[in-house]
């Protein structure tokens, strides 16, 4: 049975659960974008494009680097997929590289993969938290290969030595996982890395009017559940459900989803009218501050709690939190009972490509796969829905009688 109150806790995929009214999508397609979209710190002395996928963006960096086919580029093991996907369609070799237990990227065993081909190190900063690139950066210049930052995840967090998004070759941006747009993707160009490609055409508004419907669609059920109007929340929690049951029954390992792979036949196109128009109202700073407001709450009601292990237990002041991870037993039945709760629970990442890839040599990356769910803190949750995901999870502990919390990985296990 649900809860009444908290029906839509998380959302959509898009933009992470936040979703946009019609009318403000409506004035951003009649508006338009603004000459300068952003005021971003990532942005200033760098060549940028921004483009309709994060995916594209990562097809059009190796032909801006001037990447040739069967170049390698060390990849961390903990990976979505679609970045490997637009990488091997641009007839590059990916080799991965170890990521520990806690998300962290391992450069030593990096440079132990390094060959003769080697021209890219590909590092993603995970959830907000964004990797210390001085070392990274030191590697490559003296290897005379090229850093390519995936920032995706870490939109607004500057890291740890404020470098991020600038250190790198190249950047790249994906806006949906963090800000209500149907579309959006940005590659960001050191001046002296390559020669900015020429201007992209704009994509049609044809091809992102499904996602702007979900949007629109998620923040009426959104002003539904407010105004005490039930029924399309349930719905929304059964068919969740239903998808959620259907794909748990998949075998392990399961194959990445066709909507990751990156088609390059559909071409690469520049972001929408309607999402740059979006684009063009957001406020980083404000975003940035109630997200690490939610992580702190949302960390508060749940640390200690048996059964779960945050992955991330502080809150640096550079960071800005994309979601909450936390690593469980039984990820199956966790995600099960949360969603009966009306709360989504991502299994981030929990989907395997390039079968030919070496994932039993990177036991940590399979179990941050197979064991880790991200909670909500986006900017469209309130205290009182925190404070519901919280007790929900505490629910969900004491249900399944967990006492010990999960084991960590070590180098030496196995995945299945």
């Amino acid at each position: 049975m649900l809860d009444p109150n908290p029906a839509m806790i998380s959302g959509v995929r898009y933009c992470g659960g936040v979703n946009a009214s019609p009318l403000s999508m409506l004035g951003a397609w009649i508006k338009g974008p603004k000459s300068d979209l952003t005021n971003w710190r990532q942005l200033p002395g760098r060549h940028v494009l921004f483009t309709h996928k994060g995916r594209g963006a990562i097809a059009l960096a190796a032909k801006a680097l001037n990447l040739k086919a069967g170049d390698e580029v060390l990849v961390p093991a903990y990976n979505c997929g679609a970045e490997v996907e637009a990488l091997v369609y641009a007839g590059l070799r990916v080799i991965l590289y170890r990521v520990d237990s806690s998300a962290r990227i391992d450069l030593e065993d990096a440079a132990r993969r390094k060959t003769n081909r080697t021209r890219a190190l590909y590092i993603i900063h995970y959830f907000g938290w964004a990797h210390s690139l001085q070392a990274a950066s030191a590697w490559c210049q003296r290897e005379n290969v090229l850093l390519i930052e995936d920032c995706a995840l870490a939109l607004f967090s500057p890291g740890p030595d404020g470098k991020t998004g600038r250190s790198g070759a190249a950047a790249i941006f994906s806006f949906g996982k963090t800000i209500p747009v149907p579309d959006g993707g940005m590659l960001t160009l050191r001046d002296n890395a390559a020669v900015a490609p020429v201007p992209l055409p704009t994509v049609a508004i044809a091809s992102v009017f499904g996602n702007a419907m979900t949007l629109s669609r998620s923040y009426c059920l959104q002003m539904a559940d407010r105004l005490k109007f039930y029924s399309g929340a349930h719905t929304f929690v059964r068919l969740k459900q239903r998808l959620f049951q259907r794909r748990s029954r998949r075998r392990h390992h399961p194959d990445i989803p066709p909507q990751y792979a990156y088609q390059g036949s559909e071409g690469i196109y520049s972001i929408s009218r309607l999402s740059a128009g979006l684009l063009s109202t957001v406020s980083a700073a404000q975003i940035r501050e109630t997200r690490r407001k939610n992580y702190t709450l949302l960390l508060s009601g749940i640390q200690g709690t048996p059964g779960v292990n945050v992955l991330h237990a502080d809150l640096p002041p550079d960071v800005c939190p994309l979601q909450m991870p936390i690593l469980v037993g039984d990820r199956r039945q966790w995600m099960e009972k949360l969603l009966l709760r009306g709360v989504h629970a991502i299994p981030w990442w929990q989907d395997y490509t390039r079968r030919d890839l070496s994932w039993h040599e990177f036991p940590e990356a399979c179990y941050l796969k197979d064991h880790l769910l991200a909670l909500p803190v986006h900017q469209g949750l309130d205290p009182s829905l925190l404070n519901y995901v919280a007790r929900s999870v505490r629910q969900v502990s004491d249900e399944l009688h967990i006492l010990p919390r999960p084991r960590a990985i070590t180098k030496k296990s196995q995945c299945k």
